[in-house]
C-alpha cells in the first residue's frame, strides 16, 4: 500500500476513534499512536499521479478537515473540565478554611499602655 493510502486509512482509524466512546487516557494513547503512523505515511506519500490518486487527496482533505473539528472539540472538553477541577479546587478549600483570606476593614488598636 502506498503512502498516500496508509495516509487515508490510518485517518479513518482516528476519526472512528474519536467518534467512538470510551475512555479518555486510552484514546489519547492511541492517537498519538496513529498520528506518528501517519507522519511517516505522510513522508511516504508521493504526488498523485492518477485520478483516482486526485481523488483520494481530496477525500484525504476532507477528512482532515473532519478529524481537526474533532481535535478542536477534544481540546476544548478538556480544558472545560481542567477549569471545572481549579474551581473544585477553589471552592473545596474555601470550605475547607474559610477564614484564610479574611481582611477586615477596619480594626481596632488600644493605644492606652
Amino acid at each position: 500500500m502506498n503512502g498516500l493510502g496508509l495516509f487515508f486509512d490510518i485517518t479513518v482509524q482516528l476519526i472512528k476513534l474519536y467518534q467512538s466512546a470510551g475512555d479518555r487516557d486510552e484514546r489519547l494513547k492511541e492517537t498519538e499512536r496513529l498520528l506518528e503512523l501517519r507522519e511517516g505515511a505522510m513522508r511516504d506519500a508521493t504526488p498523485p499521479a492518477s485520478e483516482a490518486d486526485r481523488e483520494l487527496v481530496k477525500k484525504c482533505m476532507q477528512l482532515n478537515d473532519h478529524l481537526n473539528a474533532l481535535f478542536t472539540k477534544e481540546r476544548l472538553n478538556i480544558q472545560k473540565d481542567i477549569k471545572e477541577l481549579k474551581v473544585k479546587k477553589v471552592t473545596t478549600n474555601k470550605y475547607v478554611n474559610p477564614y484564610e483570606n479574611y481582611n477586615p476593614d477596619g480594626v481596632f488598636y488600644d493605644r492606652k499602655k
